[in-house]
């Protein structure tokens, strides 16, 4: 135990002898411990539009953030995607064919 630890557990000692309330910055929370919560997944709308999608299908997405975004959604379910910069600045995303198994295993 550190010294500074030792020396304000000593003046709470004192405090309570004397019947003086202890500051209310000390007192200990236990928290609720559960079992069997289930965690919830990390997927969300990329995810969603990545699974909906067809070979041939494109989508158009507001900026380059949002576009990767959906793009490595569609990597982790093997879907190969595409990206091009429209003329305004938006970005489409196709999704152009399956990834192979030979294909990850060289990369």
């Amino acid at each position: 135990m550190s010294k500074r630890f030792l020396i304000i557990n000593l003046k709470l000692q004192r405090r309570k002898r004397r019947g003086l309330r202890t500051p209310p910055f000390i007192t200990i929370e236990t928290h609720k411990i559960e079992k069997g919560i289930p965690l919830p997944t990390k997927r969300g709308k990329n995810h969603s539009t990545a699974t909906q999608m067809q070979i041939g299908d494109s989508v158009l997405m507001g900026t380059l953030g949002k576009a990767v975004g959906l793009a490595n959604a569609m990597r982790l379910i093997n879907k190969q995607p595409a990206m091009r910069k429209q003329s305004d600045g938006q970005v489409r995303v196709w999704y152009r064919e399956d990834i192979r198994e030979d294909d990850k295993a060289g990369s």
